[in-house]
């Protein structure tokens, strides 16, 4: 059985764009307690300051942003160096950032001059569940409230995101300090993007598959965001898989889709060879990742 699943009907339909001609990109493995950022002139005196511009602002983003922390994923480094020693190995150029270098601005500085042929993203994702309290407030807006427009935070595309180097120490700061590089990628700055072409993006995070459904819209959420932003295909996950597993299943993906094979069969296949190894045979292991995307 080979299901294929697609986010709209013009998945169906072959792009005619040509494929970008850029680099792998790899991120992954980022110092989320790094302070380069929080260290800043700017950050430190918005640290310092009592204005009540700061509590608007933690409104604003969310009181859920504000409150992410993260451990760090070790794994995840070692992804990114075996990714790029398989892309190697077949002569393609890669680019590898990681640690403090894993920062949001390298993504958008890069982006700003070319666009990348695959993204891989190793890192934290995150989902974070509406408010009570702000649920309630939109409640009251449909009953007819003299405000008809929703909070931001409300938003399911500022409660879906990526972990960039310096997370930790700059989340209390987030709203004040620049945006474009504050740790955080938001599903909605990822529409910011101008992926046209990239042919493939990897998630290889947990939970990067989450959204929020909208009647009539569909699900909100990373996955969505980046095919907006002109991906061709996404491979996001559902759940948090082992280091080990994670990197059998990528190195193995990479060694057959570099040797000219789609991206969804090559998926397939890396599938198919997992569940022949007794080790590496359940569903945990494999299943969390799932590709979306147009026909190829």
């Amino acid at each position: 059985l080979n299901l294929r699943l697609i986010s709209s009907a013009r998945d169906l339909v072959v792009d005619p764009l040509e494929p970008a001609e850029g680099d792998v990109l790899i991120i992954a493995g980022p110092d989320y307690d790094s302070d380069e950022i929080s260290n800043s002139p700017e950050a430190r005196m918005v640290a310092s300051s009592k204005r009540s511009a700061t509590v608007n602002s933690g409104i604003r983003m969310g009181n859920g942003l504000r409150g992410l922390n993260f451990s760090p994923l070790p794994g995840a480094e070692k992804e990114g160096e075996v990714i790029e020693e398989v892309v190697g190995d077949k002569e393609r150029s890669t680019i590898f950032f990681t640690r403090a270098a894993a920062e949001e601005k390298e993504l958008r500085s890069y982006n700003a001059e070319k666009v990348p042929e695959i993204l891989h993203i190793a890192t934290h994702g995150f989902f974070l569940k509406e408010q009570e309290r702000l649920a309630k407030r939109i409640m009251g807006m449909q009953r007819g409230s003299q405000n008809p427009i929703p909070p931001p935070a409300d938003n399911p595309l500022l409660r879906a995101g990526l972990a960039f180097a310096g997370l930790n120490p700059n989340a209390p700061l987030l709203g004040e300090i620049d945006t474009d590089n504050d740790g955080v990628l938001t599903a909605m700055e990822v529409l910011s993007l101008n992926l046209t072409g990239t042919r493939l993006v990897i998630l290889s995070a947990c939970e990067t598959g989450l959204g929020e459904i909208h009647e009539g819209e569909g699900v909100y959420g990373l996955r969505r965001s980046f095919q907006e932003a002109g991906v061709d295909s996404v491979i996001n996950s559902f759940w948090e898989v082992s280091d080990d597993g994670t990197q059998l299943l990528m190195t193995k993906f990479y060694d057959k889709y570099l040797d000219g094979i789609p991206p969804r069969e090559a998926m397939r296949e890396a599938r198919l060879e997992m569940v022949e190894d007794f080790r590496w045979s359940s569903p945990f292991y494999w299943g969390a990742f799932a590709m979306v995307g147009r026909r190829e």
